[in-house]
């Protein structure tokens, strides 16, 4: 988990093995943000992924299918609301080592996972990080 979540629950997985669910702080005004995991790219808070403009603050992610549409709860503007996550890169063929660009280091990193001698992305530091 993140430092500033060090606490979460998993409540969906789907087939693929993408796990999502809910992390927390600690302190006297826990926050509580959705995330997504999966192999290739660890966890990643869902909030993460919301345009800059958005208003939404994801809080709960509840279940997830085979197509990567994530499911769950969240706060627009003040109130409590469901969302579901369309189309949502789950990091397959993309910027994997997250520099930028998708290009041939990319490409290695991803074999590199699917063959198992990675687990996620914090397990590829790259020379350009």
């Amino acid at each position: 988990m993140p430092v500033q979540f060090p606490y979460g629950e998993i409540y969906g997985i789907n087939n693929l093995g993408q796990m999502v669910g809910v992390m927390w702080s600690m302190g006297d005004t826990p926050v509580e943000h959705a995330f997504v995991f999966d192999r290739l790219s660890g966890v990643r808070d869902l909030n993460d992924v919301l345009q800059p403009s958005s208003s939404w603050v994801l809080t709960f992610a509840r279940d997830i299918n085979d197509h990567g549409q994530i499911a769950g709860t969240g706060q627009l503007h003040g109130r409590t609301r469901g969302f579901m996550l369309d189309e949502l890169n789950m990091g397959l063929g993309g910027d994997i080592n997250r520099d930028g660009d998708v290009n041939l280091e990319d490409v290695v990193l991803s074999l590199l996972v699917f063959s198992g001698k990675a687990s996620s992305s914090d397990d590829m530091e790259t020379s350009n990080r």
